[in-house]
């Protein structure tokens, strides 16, 4: 069962509001006049009746006063019994009654002095005559008031105990009361003719219903597919499959939902073709205004106020054709004045239905052009100066504010995706020429949204490896993961974010798993209502390494100025030392210890040889300089190196590149062939072999020493050629420190690479234009 409080008659289809408009506005009233005019009818007819039961019983007690009834006696006669003198009353007075003719009102005369009705009618009976209890009926009641009386009783004697209404007029003779007449009828004819009147009422009221409904449902059907039809149109942007006939109104509400619907595409498009240049964008837009607004003529021109000219002014092939112009684009000056001059100066737009009515807006047309008779003309501001203009003319009919309107956020809206695909195409200028690494990250799940092409260089990605990604989902690591933990631990806890983060060092890691040092900074930006982490790190890793060079010289700086200090000073003692030493040998006495003074020269010589590699580190240039190839000097020391790695059960392979002479000392060249050669042939496996190799790349020679051990535990690769530090138990951890010294002289660097398969010592030496470069620098 409905209950009418669930009801909401705002979310009933249309047809069914029309179907309850009919039962409010029809049946409802029919059920109120059916009750009403029935129930106004009874009251009427009551009173009607009340008049006329009141006239007769009046006439009734009137009549019997009349000088022809006198001799009728209402008294008790003693000589006759009660009922006699009924009867003769009785005699006297039907005759009345009979005269009546109406038998649907009861009448009646009573004499108080017998107590008894008298005469009766309709009806008559004998049996009738009766006296009645005068607590009974109220007609009693005018013996007191001596006035009528009018009223209704529930159950009447002579009506089979029916309600009744009733008159009562008392009969007066010689001023007293002697009796009462009566008349009175039942309200049953009443009720029925009302109850009759009222099924009448509503039987005509229920047909016309029914004949309103029946013709309205082919009305409410055909009301219901246009509407379906138009809801259809509006929602999926179709066709109507018909007029709209029977609500002509929906058509106006179309035609705007579908110019705002055109003005939305136009929009849409234009906003998410960024490829499209401003020519192709505006041409496009030209035609949708065209299209939206039924106008043949529409153009376009952006302004430069500072040459006086209408920059790019647009206008597609129609266009030029109806108005005689040349091309589908080009510059007009506005000094030459018309509709252009007067939006540009007055800074507002136009709208003219009758343009040659219109005097103060007419002006010279090229020869040829086609005439003008209605126009829209817009400025589009930004900063309070007119950036573009647009013209829109010769609709057939006139321009509505819709029209108006529309055109005007079209242009707006135009001109605001030129300016924003600007702005892009700069800041993703910036973003990809920049040298650092940048990141766009989603800070709510961290996929990556943009790199930009250093990202890439550096890490070794491409841009389709890394877009739509989060960190799990990538082996390297570009500093910004770092970030994005904290920010999100924060974020967890509560705490506040802050939007900007500078100088916070990163560890990266590129695609093949190598480690680079960067320092980061961050900017948490919102785009479209979320949030973002945009990630800007700079590459240090090489910074680092000077860093580390620095130290590592500044340390050899300090060892060599107390080499040069201290180390004549060792010599010295020790060169009196081994002299004593040979002397003391020399002597018969110690001849049997000479294995011993030969083992003290022995260690003083090492001793002296340390101190002479000691020494080296203090110098700061070599001592001589000549152009000679490394070649030349390897192959004069092959023989050597390869008699070395022979007593240790290794090979030695030479792969000697054409490469043009340089300058070197061949003395420190020759030592450092030696401590490289030494130190690769300790660390390679029996029957290893060590790699010598020469080259030339782009504008240095480069030496590479190669061998196939362990390699060197990361953990002390940053160490390698500091004075002092060695991992051989009776190595002096000068012999790396001393062939980094003498790289150094020569202007060369140290590049050092180790993994399980062996290290690689490559030496870069400069060719000799490049030392004379960096020589006239300093």
């Amino acid at each position: 069962m409905l209950k009418l409080k669930n009801l909401k008659l705002s979310t009933l289809p249309l047809t069914k509001k029309i179907h309850l408009w009919i039962i409010f506005l029809i049946l409802l009233p029919t059920v109120l006049l059916a009750l009403l005019i029935p129930f106004t009818s009874i009251q009427q007819q009551k009173k009607l009746l009340n008049e006329q039961l009141l006239d007769e019983s009046i006439l009734l007690a009137t009549v019997v006063s009349n000088e022809k009834f006198m001799d009728i006696s209402w008294e008790i006669d003693q000589k006759l019994d009660k009922e006699e003198q009924i009867h003769l009353l009785n005699q006297k007075l039907q005759g009345i009654l009979e005269m009546f003719p109406n038998d649907k009102i009861g009448r009646g005369y009573y004499s108080i002095a017998l107590d008894s009705i008298v005469a009766i009618s309709p009806n008559f009976s004998k049996d009738l005559l009766v006296s009645i209890s005068h607590d009974h009926l109220p007609y009693f009641e005018v013996y007191d008031s001596g006035e009528v009386a009018v009223g209704t009783f529930e159950t009447s004697l002579g009506w089979d105990g029916k309600s009744i209404t009733y008159a009562v007029a008392p009969i007066i003779l010689d001023g007293q009361i002697v009796g009462h007449s009566w008349a009175t009828t039942t309200l049953e004819h009443i009720y029925l003719t009302a109850l009759k009147n009222g099924s009448f009422i509503l039987l005509v009221g229920l047909l016309l219903y029914a004949l309103l409904f029946l013709s309205s449902v082919h009305f409410i059907k055909k009301i219901k597919n246009e509407m379906t039809d138009f809801a259809e149109t509006v929602i999926n942007k179709g066709k109507i499959n018909s007029e709209v006939n029977v609500m002509p109104e929906l058509n106006l509400v179309l035609n705007r939902i579908q110019k705002h619907d055109a003005c939305l595409k136009a929009l849409l498009h234009i906003h998410t073709n960024d490829e499209q240049d401003v020519i192709t964008s505006t041409n496009y837009i030209i035609k949708e205004i065209m299209k939206i607004t039924k106008s043949p003529l529409c153009t376009i021109g952006y302004l430069e106020e500072s040459e006086g000219k209408i920059i790019n002014y647009i206008w597609p092939e129609e266009v030029a054709i109806q108005c005689k112009l040349k091309g589908t684009h080009g510059r007009r000056s506005l000094r030459n004045g018309g509709i252009w001059t007067k939006v540009i100066n007055e800074k507002k737009p136009l709208l003219i239905n009758d343009f040659e009515q219109s005097n103060s807006n007419k002006s010279s047309y090229p020869q040829g052009h086609v005439a003008i008779n209605r126009l829209m003309a817009f400025p589009v501001m930004e900063q309070g100066k007119v950036v573009m203009v647009s013209m829109v003319a010769n609709k057939k009919e006139e321009y509505t504010e819709t029209d108006f309107k529309i055109t005007e956020a079209i242009l707006i809206g135009l001109w605001k995706a030129i300016k924003r695909k600007e702005t892009e195409e700069k800041y993703k200028k910036i973003f990809n020429n920049s040298s650092a690494i940048m990141s766009l990250r989603r800070l709510s799940d961290g996929k990556i949204i943009e790199v930009n092409d250093q990202y890439l260089k550096t890490l070794s990605y491409s841009r389709d490896e890394l877009i739509g990604k989060s960190y799990s989902e990538i082996e390297g690591e570009d500093g910004s993961e770092e970030v994005f933990k904290i920010l999100k631990h924060k974020q967890q806890i509560g705490e506040p974010i802050k939007e900007q983060g500078n100088n916070i060092e990163v560890i990266l890691k590129n695609k093949a798993g190598e480690s680079l040092q960067g320092i980061a900074s961050f900017d948490v930006i919102k785009i479209a209502e979320q949030e973002y982490l945009l990630t800007i790190v700079k590459d240090i890793t090489l910074l680092k390494q000077y860093e580390e060079e620095l130290k590592r010289l500044d340390r050899l700086n300090i060892i060599g100025q107390m080499a040069a200090g201290i180390g004549h000073e060792i010599r010295n003692p020790m060169a009196t030392v081994r002299g004593f030493l040979q002397l003391l040998q020399r002597k018969e006495k110690y001849a049997d210890e000479k294995a011993y003074f030969d083992l003290m020269v022995t260690e003083l010589d090492r001793a002296n040889e340390i101190i002479t590699e000691f020494l080296s580190l203090s110098k700061k240039e070599p001592d001589s300089l000549e152009l000679k190839s490394l070649n030349e000097i390897l192959t004069t020391m092959y023989p050597l190196i390869e008699a070395y790695a022979f007593q240790q059960d290794k090979q030695i392979r030479l792969i000697a590149g054409n490469i043009p002479p340089i300058y070197v000392n061949e003395k420190e060249i020759h030592q450092l062939l030696l401590n490289l050669v030494r130190n690769a042939l300790e660390a390679s496996p029996l029957r290893g072999i060590v790699t010598l190799k020469t080259e030339v790349l782009h504008d240095e020679v480069i030496l590479t020493v190669k061998d196939r051990g362990k390699g060197i535990d990361p953990t002390i690769l940053k160490k390698i050629g500091t004075p002092f530090f060695t991992t051989k138990e009776k190595g002096t951890g000068l012999g790396l420190a001393v062939s980094y010294s003498i790289v150094e002289r020569h202007k060369g660097k140290v590049f050092v690479e180790s993994s399980e398969k062996g290290s690689v010592f490559k030496i870069h030496f400069p060719l000799p234009a490049k030392v004379d470069k960096l020589e006239n620098s300093a």
